[in-house]
C-alpha cells in the first residue's frame, strides 16, 4: 500500500498487503500520528466555551503532540516510537496575590484552565509561547475567583 505523498499525519509504516477472508490487509508497524502538511493549519478554530479547547490545526493531533504515547496499546506495541512531546511548563507557575504566570517555550501550545472548585476543569485560553513570561490575569475573561492551571498542547 502506498500512502499519499500529502499525508494529514507525519508518518505511516505497513507490512507488506495479506490477503486473509479475501480481504487485502496491510497491518500497521509504525505510526505518527502528529499532524503534517495541510492538517498543520485550520480555517478556523472551536470556540473558547468550556467545552473544546481550540486549536489551530486540523485534527486530534498537533504538529508537536503525540498524545498516543506513554499509555495506549499503539505504545505498548511499539507501533508509536515518536513521543518527543514538549513538556509542561516548568514548576515556575507563580501566584502573587491574583497575577498567575508562567514561562513558555517559543512555538509551543498553552491550554489555560480554569475551575470554580479546583476539581473540575475546563479550558479558558490557549496562548502560543514566544519565549516569554504570560500572565494570565492579562488575558481577556479573567476571574479572580477561580483556580487556574497550565498545560502544555
Amino acid at each position: 500500500m502506498q500512502e499519499p505523498a500529502s499525508s494529514p499525519i507525519k508518518s505511516i509504516t505497513r507490512e507488506a498487503p495479506v490477503v486473509k477472508g479475501g480481504k487485502t490487509l496491510a497491518r500497521v508497524t509504525n505510526l505518527d500520528p502528529r499532524a503534517a502538511n495541510d492538517a498543520t493549519s485550520s480555517v478556523d478554530m472551536a470556540p473558547a466555551d468550556g467545552f473544546f479547547t481550540p486549536a489551530p490545526y486540523r485534527g486530534a493531533f498537533s504538529p508537536d503532540n503525540n498524545w498516543l504515547c506513554g499509555w495506549t496499546a499503539a505504545n505498548a506495541f511499539g507501533i508509536t516510537t515518536a513521543c518527543s512531546n514538549p513538556a509542561d511548563p516548568d514548576s515556575t507557575i507563580q501566584l502573587v496575590g491574583t497575577v498567575l504566570s508562567f514561562p513558555t517555550t517559543n512555538g509551543i501550545l498553552y491550554s489555560v484552565e480554569e475551575s470554580s472548585d479546583g476539581a473540575s476543569f475546563a479550558p479558558f485560553a490557549v496562548v502560543e509561547g514566544d519565549g516569554s513570561t504570560v500572565n494570565v490575569s492579562d488575558l481577556s475573561g479573567f476571574d479572580s475567583s477561580k483556580v487556574y492551571r497550565v498545560v502544555a498542547l
